[in-house]
């Protein structure tokens, strides 16, 4: 009867140790998946970022002729922010030219 006793208890530590360790599991797959999609988020903001301001043949354009005034940018601006407000929240507007000659 003792025994019996004794294995009911090694039993039920088992399985609460095996529900922690699933939560555990569970809990970290969550974060690494987050952590990728962050990773993956700031990879495409920098690539973007980066281009700002970018025109093609500095030797005829200049950055007051290539990004006119357009709003909400000035003449010559190539990244506009906001933050905080109503949805969407905090904003960051960055543009560029490409080799045609279109402002993105």
């Amino acid at each position: 009867m003792i025994a019996l006793l004794i294995g009911i208890f090694l039993l039920g530590a088992l399985l609460t140790i095996v529900q922690a360790n699933r939560t555990v599991f569970g809990n970290q797959n969550k974060l690494s998946q987050l952590q990728d999609s962050e990773r993956m988020a700031m990879t495409m903001m920098s690539d973007v970022v980066q281009s700002t301001g970018y025109f093609p043949d500095p030797t005829t354009n200049t950055l007051t002729s290539s990004l006119g005034a357009a709003p909400p940018f000035a003449t010559g601006q190539a990244i506009w922010g906001a933050s905080g407000g109503a949805p969407p929240g905090d904003q960051i507007s960055v543009r560029y030219m490409t080799a045609r000659a279109t402002a993105s």
